[in-house]
């Protein structure tokens, strides 16, 4: 039964967690957080139990999942509830190649991340496999944090 279920979350490209390339960008917008807002952040990708991965890969939607329901606590929301907003863009770029780069923007949804978009889909293996054969030490990274999670928004 296992297999089966290991088969049928593939086929639907759903993960339980974040992949390398996904926490790196991930923990890059933690970095850039008053501390109160990255704790709470930390706390929410933790919880993280379901990834869905679109099948072009330009949309990534991150779920906490409970008896088999999405769930979110709201101990660790943000503040700031908006419907939706764009927290942060996080650029990659292969320092071997300068023309190979990938934006990454970076969403909340009524207080938790939510979904990660990409520029282009067709380069998330190539920087997946860049993170794993050169590290990290060989990707120039520019984060821009663009919303307040502490702000009150009444929605």
């Amino acid at each position: 039964m296992n297999i089966l279920k290991a088969i049928f979350f593939r086929l639907l490209k759903i993960n339980k967690k974040p992949s390398a390339l996904e926490a790196f960008i991930l923990n890059k917008i933690k970095e850039n957080l008053e501390e109160k807002e990255a704790c709470l952040w930390e706390k929410q990708i933790n919880d993280i139990n379901k990834v869905y991965r679109s099948p072009d890969k330009e949309e990534i939607i991150f779920y906490r999942m409970r008896n088999g329901h999405p769930y979110n606590d709201i101990s660790i929301s943000f503040i700031n509830k908006s419907d939706e907003i764009l927290i942060a863009k996080v650029l990659l770029t292969s320092v071997n190649n300068a023309a190979l780069s990938l934006e990454a923007s970076v969403w909340c949804v009524n207080g938790f991340v939510s979904i990660i978009n990409y520029n282009h889909g067709n380069y998330v293996d190539y920087f997946e496999e860049y993170i794993g054969e050169v590290g990290l030490d060989e990707l120039a990274v520019e984060c821009e944090i663009l919303a307040n999670l502490s702000e009150t928004v009444l929605n």
